[in-house]
């Protein structure tokens, strides 16, 4: 297939979304790629590493339920606050129910009210019911406090790797 022929080429390239790709055509065994957990594990860690904010959710959901990797909260929490910070939707809501649950370590209800917050504006449903649950508990002193941190909360996606050939060029005279 000359398609899959084009994104193998890219994956071994460095394209983070062409490697993420290819895992996930391991992982289903789709488009005359063989069923490979292992194949599947490499191409989204790489992915993954080279900053893709969905091949960081999927890794950490990986490790959250032990899918081809052992089961690793602390694993699963550092790809999910990695995505998280890029603006990943489902990953802000992951890492807030880690903070609301003490799964990162310690319970911080401001700290999962912020992402919270953050996945509802971008409308991912399941934040909603987190936040709504959540609120009952919060004090008015730790929503401010919420609503500050949410404030100053930007999003740094990641400095994707470039993997085109850089050519040099003269642009002096003969």
């Amino acid at each position: 297939m000359e398609g899959l022929h084009w994104l193998r080429r890219a994956a071994d390239g460095g394209w983070p979304l062409a490697e993420y790709i290819l895992g996930s055509y391991y992982s289903m065994g789709k488009h005359g790629l063989p069923k490979d957990p292992e194949q599947s594990l490499k191409w989204i860690q790489r992915s993954a590493e080279h900053g893709n904010s969905q091949a960081q959710f999927h890794l950490a959901s990986n490790y959250l339920y032990g899918q081809d990797v052992p089961k690793d909260m602390s694993e699963a929490v550092r790809w999910f606050r990695r995505a998280a910070v890029q603006g990943h939707a489902e990953a802000q809501n992951s890492i807030g129910y880690a903070c609301e649950t003490g799964a990162t370590g310690d319970t911080n209800v401001v700290e999962a009210y912020m992402w919270y917050q953050l996945a509802v504006g971008q409308g991912e449903a399941r934040s909603q019911v987190n936040l709504k649950r959540l609120w009952p508990r919060l004090a008015p002193e730790q929503i401010s406090e919420g609503n500050r941190r949410l404030q100053e909360f930007t999003p740094r996606p990641a400095e994707l790797p470039n993997p085109l050939p850089t050519q040099a060029t003269s642009n002096t005279a003969d």
